[in-house]
């Protein structure tokens, strides 16, 4: 009999949004404007086709100029019709979303996608032979996450898996089904660097507004430890203000360039209870922790690659108490339980039911 386990999964909130190099777009409008003007004295084949191009960067600079949060839906529905492609190779890996798990109630969508590996792998009793599991040239070991999406919201609950889809990849996807999308509607060949459409869907994740509030109360910091590589300590500090420990530090920082650094700046209260941190600087450390933690890509909240945390303690204004409060999750997530047989596939639609259910939970605090 299979045994039952319980397992806990966390997850994050983004909004998905365009951003548009708009200086780029302007280029290349004034320079399809020009090839018009000498197509249509010289060279009237090409014309039609100059004009074509043109127009469709006149609609990608609309759009530029009035929506930055679009319908996910319409892409996804696309996906399932087969209208636009359901997989894209993003950084080497075939990237695709599992159409068998698609469920569209109008107001949220639910989907897997998958991390397709091509791993050799095998199987075997205890103390037994092993036996290699042949896969066919177009089999995969698929590598899941789960994502709702919520049609009012225009938000996604995404999954955390660090051996599936990062929400990197999952941008870049986007980007490129969003540009297929454009490309059909406008009619439009974006193939070569020159028709290259400069725009990016990013996936802004959704702070958690708790801490936040938190973190403006705290007015007694004793202690501020910061770790992360060294590149990453220099663009916090950056905008601190100048005083000896962070002119010292920064000497120290340009001999250890990319190498992980920790340093905790503390004061002993025991023996000076009139001492504490500047609470200003230490509140725009963390924030400028916040930027670093965006450019470097925390998949829903978690710690980067380079160990990023940052941890404070201070003072309660109301007990007295010291309290510790780690920053390297300041962005809203939910953990969720399941609890399945070890030996089968936990169903897609449980796992809908529960995300399902959470979102409606923490639905105020996405706002």
């Amino acid at each position: 009999m299979s045994k039952k386990i319980k397992k806990k999964v966390k997850f994050g909130y983004f909004l998905p949004a365009l951003i548009f190099d708009e200086k780029k777009i302007d280029r290349r409008i004034e320079k399809f404007e020009k090839s018009l003007k000498k197509a249509k004295k010289e060279d009237k084949s090409k014309y039609n086709e100059i004009k074509k191009t043109l127009d469709s960067f006149y609609n990608l600079k609309n759009i530029a100029n009035n929506n930055c949060i679009f319908d996910l839906r319409l892409l996804l529905n696309k996906a399932y019709n087969n209208i636009l492609n359901r997989s894209y190779e993003i950084d080497n890996k075939i990237i695709d979303i599992d159409i068998d798990t698609y469920n569209d109630d109008e107001k949220y969508v639910f989907f897997q996608m998958a991390n397709n590996r091509e791993d050799f792998i095998t199987k075997k009793k205890v103390c037994g032979e092993k036996e290699p599991i042949i896969l066919e040239d177009d089999e995969y070991i698929g590598e899941y996450i789960n994502i709702l999406y919520s049609v009012q919201c225009k938000i996604i609950m995404l999954q955390k898996n660090k051996y599936s889809v990062s929400s990197k990849q999952l941008e870049s996807f986007l980007t490129r089904m969003w540009c297929e999308n454009f490309c059909q509607e406008n009619n439009y060949n974006d193939k070569g660097v020159d028709n290259e459409l400069p725009i990016k869907v990013i996936l802004n994740q959704i702070m958690n507004t708790e801490k936040i509030k938190e973190l403006e109360k705290c007015n007694t910091f004793e202690s501020i430890k910061v770790a992360c590589n060294s590149i990453a300590l220099k663009e916090i500090l950056k905008d601190s203000k100048p005083n000896k420990i962070f002119v010292d530090l920064e000497k120290i920082l340009n001999k250890t360039h990319g190498y992980k650094c920790i340093f905790e700046i503390k004061v002993d209260v025991r023996k000076d209870k009139d001492k504490k941190l500047n609470e200003e600087e230490i509140i725009n450390i963390i924030k400028s922790g916040y930027c670093v933690k965006d450019v470097n890509d925390i998949n829903c909240g978690s710690k980067s690659d380079d160990g990023f945390d940052i941890t404070t303690k201070y003072r309660d204004p109301n007990t007295n108490l010291q309290e510790a409060l780690t920053w390297s999750t300041p962005f809203l997530t939910r953990i969720i339980e399941f609890e399945y047989d070890k030996r089968e596939e936990l169903s897609a639609n449980s796992i809908y039911q529960k995300m399902l259910c959470c979102f409606e939970l923490d639905k105020n605090s996405l706002k």
